[in-house]
C-alpha cells in the first residue's frame, strides 16, 4: 500500500480549497466585466444609430441621396472608426456605405449580435425616410477590442491563477507543517519509546486546544504506563530477592528430611514444620508485595468509618496480643476518603510493630479532626527508632539493624502504609526518641462531600 504523508494530504487539501476558492472568485469576476462591458457595447451601438438617425431627420425633407453622399465626411465623424452604416433601398439595394469596414449583414428589424466573416458584431437596421427616399438604414458594430479586451482579462486571470495555484499549494504546505508539528514530535515520542523504553519526555506545545489535549492524554498515558512499568519491574525484583530466602530453607529441610529425617521422626517433624513455617513466610511476602505492586486510586465510594474501624480492629490485634494495652482516646466519628480494608491494614501495621518492638506495650491512639482532613496519632513506649534510620523506615525490605535480630519480618510493613497514604492523598510523619517509644502521626482526607462529625470517647 502505497504511504502518503498526512501533511501532503493536509497540504493538497488546503490548497485545493484555496484555489478552487479563487477560481470561483474570478469565475464570478469575469462574467461581471464580460457581462457589464458587453452592455457598453450595446449602449455604445445604439446610441450611434440614435445620433446617426437625428442628424438625418434634421437635414430636412429636402436632402437629397446626392447631396447626402456629399456629406459623407460628417457623418463618419459621427461614427466610431470600427463602425460601419449602410442606407439600403425598399428593395434591399445598399444606396450608401460610410466607413464601409465591415461586409453588409442581412436586413432585419432588429437589434442583434451576428457573426460576419468570423468576427462578432452588433448589427441594428430601422426604416429611414430622407426627402422622398425611402429605406432602412443598418449600423454594424464589431465586437473585436471588446473580444480582444475579454482575451487579454481571461488570460491574465490564468497566468494569476497558475501563481495563485503555487501560493495556495506553498501555504497549505507551510500550514500542514506548522500544524502537524506536534503529531511529528508524538510519532517522534512514540519510536523512542519503543527503541530506548521508558525515558521522560517533554512536548513542547502550550495551546489549549485539540491537538494540546491529545498530547496531554499523550503524556499522562505514557505516566500510567511507565509507574505500571515500573510496578511490574519492582514487583519481579523484589519477590526474586525475597523469596530467594525461604526456597533455599525449604529446600534444605526437604533435603535434611531425605538423608536422615525418613528414619527419623524427630527430624521430620521438625523439618516439616520449619518448611510449613517458610512456606507461611512466602505467602505473607507474596500478598504483601502484590499489596505495594497494586495502585488502586479513590473513588467517591471509597470511604471508611474511622470510629468503626479503630474499634474493629484493636479488637482483632488483641485476641493476637492478649497481653498488649491499647488505649483510644478522642476517636472522631468521621468518614475517611479510603477503603476500609486500607485503613485497617495501616492500623494493624503501625499497632502490630508498636507491639514487636515493645517488652511490656503499651498503645495510644489519638485523633483531632481539620477542616479538610483528620489527624489520629499512634504512639508506642517501645524500643525507639534512632535519628539515622527514621528516613529509611518508609524504604522496602529496609530493616532497623538491632531489631533484625529480635523480630522476624520482610520490612515491607510501613512500606504498604506509606503507598496506601499516597493513593488517598494522605500523609504520615514519625517522632521518636530510643528508648521511649515512638509516634506515627497520620492524615488523611475526609470523604467525598462529608464533614467531620463530633467527636467520641472510646
Amino acid at each position: 500500500m502505497t504511504h502518503t504523508s498526512l501533511k501532503h494530504k493536509w497540504a493538497a487539501a488546503s490548497g485545493t480549497v484555496i484555489f478552487i476558492s479563487y477560481a470561483a472568485i474570478c469565475i464570478v469576476l469575469y462574467l461581471f466585466v464580460h457581462s457589464w462591458l458587453l452592455e457598453e457595447e450595446r449602449i455604445k451601438a445604439k446610441r450611434t444609430l440614435v445620433d446617426v438617425t437625428t442628424y438625418l431627420n434634421v437635414a430636412g425633407n429636402q436632402l437629397t441621396m446626392a447631396e447626402l453622399n456629399q456629406q459623407r465626411g460628417m457623418l463618419t465623424s459621427i461614427i466610431d472608426q470600427n463602425q460601419t452604416v449602410r442606407i439600403f433601398s425598399k428593395e434591399g439595394q445598399e444606396v450608401l456605405s460610410i466607413n464601409d469596414v465591415t461586409k453588409a449583414a442581412p436586413l432585419e428589424l432588429e437589434f442583434d449580435e451576428h457573426t460576419i466573416d468570423g468576427t462578432k458584431a452588433f448589427v441594428s437596421t430601422t426604416p429611414i425616410q430622407i426627402g422622398f427616399f425611402d429605406g432602412y438604414i443598418q449600423l454594424i458594430h464589431p465586437l473585436t477590442k471588446f473580444q480582444g479586451m475579454m482575451r487579454y482579462l481571461l488570460t491574465a486571470m490564468l497566468l494569476a491563477g497558475i501563481g495563485a495555484l503555487i501560493v495556495s499549494i506553498s501555504i497549505g504546505y507551510y500550514l500542514a507543517s506548522w500544524f502537524i508539528r506536534p503529531i511529528n514530535a508524538l510519532r517522534d515520542a512514540m519510536r523512542a519509546v519503543i527503541i530506548n523504553g521508558f525515558q521522560p519526555t517533554t512536548l513542547h506545545y502550550t495551546k489549549d486546544d485539540e491537538i494540546g489535549e491529545l498530547l496531554t492524554i499523550y503524556d499522562a498515558m505514557m505516566t500510567e504506563l511507565e509507574t505500571a512499568f515500573k510496578q511490574q519491574n519492582q514487583f519481579v525484583s523484589d519477590a526474586s530477592h525475597e523469596l530467594r530466602t525461604p526456597l533455599h530453607a525449604i529446600e534444605g529441610h526437604l533435603s535434611l528430611i531425605q538423608r536422615w529425617g525418613k528414619n527419623d521422626p524427630e527430624i521430620l517433624d521438625e523439618s516439616l514444620q520449619l518448611a510449613l513455617d517458610e512456606t507461611k513466610r512466602m505467602r505473607t511476602l507474596m500478598e504483601e508485595l502484590l499489596a505495594l505492586a497494586r495502585r488502586t486510586e479513590p473513588t467517591e465510594e471509597s470511604q471508611a468509618a474511622f470510629y468503626e474501624v479503630v474499634h474493629q480492629t484493636i479488637t482483632t490485634i488483641k485476641m493476637a496480643h492478649p497481653t498488649a494495652e491499647i488505649k483510644c482516646m478522642a476517636i472522631a466519628q468521621v468518614n475517611l476518603a479510603i477503603t476500609p480494608s486500607a485503613l485497617t491494614q495501616i492500623l494493624q501495621n503501625i499497632i502490630v510493630n508498636a507491639i514487636h518492638y515493645s517488652e511490656s506495650p503499651t498503645i495510644i491512639i489519638t485523633s483531632e479532626t481539620f477542616p479538610k482532613y483528620l489527624q489520629f496519632s499512634i504512639t508506642d513506649n517501645g524500643i525507639g527508632i534512632s535519628e539515622k534510620d527514621i528516613p529509611h523506615i518508609f524504604d522496602r525490605f529496609y530493616r532497623v539493624d538491632d531489631a533484625r535480630q529480635r523480630i522476624d519480618g520482610s520490612g515491607l510493613g510501613l512500606s504498604i502504609v506509606k503507598l496506601l497514604l499516597q493513593n488517598v492523598n494522605g500523609t504520615i510523619t514519625v517522632t521518636s526518641k530510643v528508648g521511649k517509644g515512638t509516634t506515627f502521626t497520620i492524615e488523611i482526607p475526609y470523604a467525598y462531600a462529608k464533614s467531620p462529625e463530633k467527636s467520641a470517647l472510646y
